[in-house]
C-alpha cells in the first residue's frame, strides 16, 4: 500500500491505536515523524513514549495496559543509530504487540526487518528506493504474521462499524486472516481518507527500483570513503557513520545492514553552527535539500532545518546536536565528493577570506567541481543543469509549445540568433536541452553541441532519458 511517508506512519498508527491508546517508540526519529508523534497524534487521543532505542528493555519499561505497538528506525535520521530489531521485536511480543519500522534509511536491499521479527514495514518512496528525487511516496507492508485477533487490539477484535461490523482480526476467511492489518489498512484509513499514491509516481518507483542494489553499493562504498575522509580531518571534530570501525554502531550494522554502512554521514567541523553553515554554503557539488537517498549528493543543517519544530531539550535527546552537518552521499566520482568537501571546509576554517555566498555556490552543472573538471559519474548527474527558477534540484520537465517573449526587441534578437533562448519547443526545450547538454559534456565537446531528435521528441521523454543516464554510474 502506498502513500507519503508520513501518511503511511500515520495510517500504521491509527490502523492498530485509537483514543486513550498508547505506542512506545524510540526517539532517534525522523523530524516529520518525531512532530506527528509528539504533537499531531496526543492531539487524536494517542499518545507517544520516546525511550532511548538503544537499549531494548526500555520499550518494555515504558509499555502499559494501553500500549498498542512499538515503534523505531532501522537506522535513525540523522543521529544514524542502528537498533538491534531483535531484541526490541523480541520485547514486543513478549507483550502481545507488534514491531512497526521504519527502513527508510536502509532499503530492503540493506535490511530485512521483517526476517528480524519485524511485523509492519515502513518506507518512504522518495528516498532511495525512488533514487531520482522526483516522486512523493511511501509504502506499508505487513509481515502477514501478527496475530490480531487475541483482544489485545480492540480494533480487531470488536465489530468495525465502519465495515458491516467485521471483526478483522476473527472473522476473515483463514486464506485472509494474515492480511487482517493491511486488509483493514486498504479499507479503513485509504478508502475513507485518501492519500493514495498516483500512478505516475508509482511508475517512478518502479523504475528506480530497477537499479535499487547497484546504486546502493555505490551509495554506500562511496559513503564509507567520505566517511574516512572526514575522519581523518583535522577540521573534523567528530564523525559519525556506522561502516567505520570506530563507531558505536559498528558491529550492529554488520548484522543489520550487510555491514555495508549506509549512505548516511554526519559530521561537526570546528567552530561549530557557524562554520558548518559557511561550509554547506561553500559547496558546489553537494546541493542544499532536504532530502536524501538522491543520486545525487545532499548537504543540510538537521538543527535549523528538518528538526527546527524541536527545542534544543529534543534535539540533544534525538542526538541533533546544533554543529551537526549532514550529508546524503550520492554516486558521483569520490575524487569530486572529497575535493567538494575539502574546499568548502577550508572555506569554514578560514576568517575574513571575503563574502560567503547566501548559497550553494553550485558549479558542478557547468562541468566544475572546486573549479576543477568534475568526473564522468559526476557530469551524468548534473551536466548541463544547475536549479532553475523553481529552484528544483531533478530536471523539470517543461510540456510547453511557445514561450513567451520579455519584448518585441526581445524576440527579433532570438530570430536573428543574436542571443539564446527558448522560441517553441520544437526548436529548443528547458527540459530537453539539458538532455543534449549533458550528453555533449559527457563525450568531451562543448555543452551546446548536442541535438537531441526523435519521432517527436517530447520533454517527458527527455526527463527519462537524463534519469537512465544515470544507470551508466552502476556497471552491471
Amino acid at each position: 500500500m502506498t502513500f507519503g511517508r508520513t501518511s503511511a506512519i500515520f495510517y500504521a498508527i491509527i490502523n492498530v491505536a485509537e483514543a486513550g491508546d498508547n505506542i512506545v517508540s524510540g526517539r532517534n526519529l525522523y523530524g516529520g515523524t518525531y512532530t506527528q508523534f509528539d504533537n499531531i497524534l496526543p492531539s487524536l487521543g494517542i499518545t507517544v513514549t520516546f525511550v532511548d532505542e538503544t537499549d531494548p528493555e526500555n520499550f518494555l519499561k515504558a509499555a502499559n495496559d494501553k500500549t498498542r505497538a512499538f515503534y523505531c528506525e532501522t537506522v535513525s535520521n540523522p543521529a544514524c543509530i542502528v537498533c538491534d530489531l531483535e531484541a526490541i521485536a523480541a520485547k514486543a511480543h513478549a507483550i502481545g504487540v507488534p514491531l512497526i519500522v521504519d527502513a527508510t534509511f536502509s532499503t530492503p536491499y540493506l535490511t530485512k526487518p521483517i526476517a528480524h521479527g519485524a511485523d509492519v514495514v515502513v518506507h518512504s518512496l522518495t528516498k532511495w528506493i525512488g533514487g531520482h528525487g522526483t516522486g512523493i511516496g511511501g509504502i506499508v507492508v505487513d509481515a502477514g504474521t501478527f496475530k490480531w485477533g487475541t483482544g489485545k487490539h480492540p480494533l480487531y477484535s470488536e465489530p468495525d462499524g465502519s465495515y458491516g461490523g467485521l471483526r478483522w482480526g476473527i472473522d476473515l476467511p483463514a486464506e485472509l486472516a494474515p492480511l487482517a492489518f493491511i486488509l483493514r489498512m486498504r479499507t479503513v484509513p485509504l478508502r475513507n481518507l485518501g492519500s493514495c499514491i498516483s500512478p505516475d509516481n508509482a511508475w517512478m518507483f518502479l523504475q528506480g527500483l530497477e537499479t535499487l542494489p547497484l546504486r546502493m553499493e555505490k551509495h554506500c562504498s562511496n559513503a564509507l570513503l567520505v566517511a574516512k575522509y572526514l575522519e581523518s580531518h583535522p577540521a573534523v571534530e567528530w564523525v559519525r557513520y556506522p561502516g567505520l570501525e570506530t563507531d558505536k554502531m559498528y558491529e550492529l550494522q554488520k548484522k543489520y545492514i550487510k555491514g555495508k554502512g549506509g549512505a548516511m554521514v554526519i559530521f561537526g567541523v570546528k567552530g561549530g553552527k557557524e562554520a558548518g553553515t559557511q561550509l554547506i554554503e561553500a559547496c558546489t557539488l553537494f546541493s542544499h535539500v532536504a532530502n536524501v537517498g538522491d543520486a545525487k549528493s545532499l548537504i543540510i543543517h538537521p538543527a535549523s532545518t528538518t528538526h527546527s519544530q524541536m527545542n534544543a531539550e529534543q534535539q540533544a535527546a534525538c542526538g541533533v546536536p546544533p554543529e551537526m552537518v549532514r550529508l546524503s552521499v550520492g554516486l558521483e566520482e569520490i575524487e569530486d565528493l572529497i575535493a567538494d568537501l575539502e574546499q568548502a571546509i577550508r572555506t569554514s576554517q578560514t576568517k575574513g577570506s571575503g563574502k560567503v555566498p547566501e548559497t550553494n555556490a553550485l558549479t558542478v552543472q557547468d562541468g566544475l567541481v572546486a573549479g576543477q573538471g568534475a568526473g564522468f559519474a559526476t557530469l551524468a548527474l548534473h551536466g548541463g543543469y544547475g536549479p532553475d527558477a523553481t529552484t528544483s534540484r531533478g530536471v523539470p520537465i517543461y510540456r510547453t509549445s511557445p514561450y513567451v517573449f520579455k519584448s518585441t526587441a526581445h524576440a527579433a534578437n532570438l530570430f536573428a540568433l543574436g542571443e539564446l533562448g527558448n522560441i517553441y519547443s520544437r526548436l529548443t526545450n528547458p527540459t530537453t536541452d539539458v538532455l543534449e547538454k549533458r550528453v555533449a559534456m559527457l563525450e568531451g565537446a562543448h555543452p551546446l553541441a548536442g541535438l537531441g531528435v526523435s519521432s517527436g521528441c517530447a520533454p517527458h521523454d527527455c526527463c527519462t532519458l537524463v534519469h537512465a543516464l544515470r544507470r551508466c554510474l552502476c556497471p552491471l
